[in-house]
């Protein structure tokens, strides 16, 4: 371990954080993850909708829309879609089902191995601070109680 930053509380961070930091970049990496596909499950409900709906029309009226436009988000995405995987407009709602079925699935995964790595993080540091303070306890002398 390097050398600890000064008092008050970055010590105390540092003590009994700094061990666990090999859990931290996973940590981020499961929340990114799981965040990133909570992000993305709009896009596909919106292309659900989209094929619900508006069918080829909106498709062919996204073209003409800004990038950003959330109104024609659904219709881009239909588009994009068909035109990388080459899925046809029938078999595009049992894909697209199947594709926010999976979205939920995975960030509901990568959310609960977040909660796991952070439970993990959080137990071990009490086991530290418990066990310093125990051992501080066993050192005092007995006419300090």
């Amino acid at each position: 371990m390097t050398a600890m930053p000064g008092r008050g509380v970055p010590r105390l961070l540092w003590t009994y954080t700094g061990p666990l930091w090999r859990h931290s970049a996973p940590l981020l990496g499961f929340t990114l993850a799981s965040n990133g596909l909570v992000v993305l499950q709009p896009v596909c409900l919106a292309a659900i909708l989209s094929h619900l709906l508006g069918g080829p029309s909106a498709a062919a009226s996204a073209a003409g829309a800004g990038l950003l436009n959330l109104n024609s988000l659904g219709a881009r995405f239909l588009q994009w879609l068909e035109g990388t995987a080459g899925l046809v407009s029938v078999n595009l709602l049992p894909v697209l089902g199947a594709l926010y079925i999976v979205q939920a699935v995975l960030a509901a995964g990568f959310d609960y191995g977040a909660y796991l790595l952070a439970l993990k993080i959080r137990v071990e540091t009490a086991q530290l601070i418990q066990s310093n303070l125990l051992r501080h306890l066993f050192g005092l002398d007995l006419r300090f109680f």
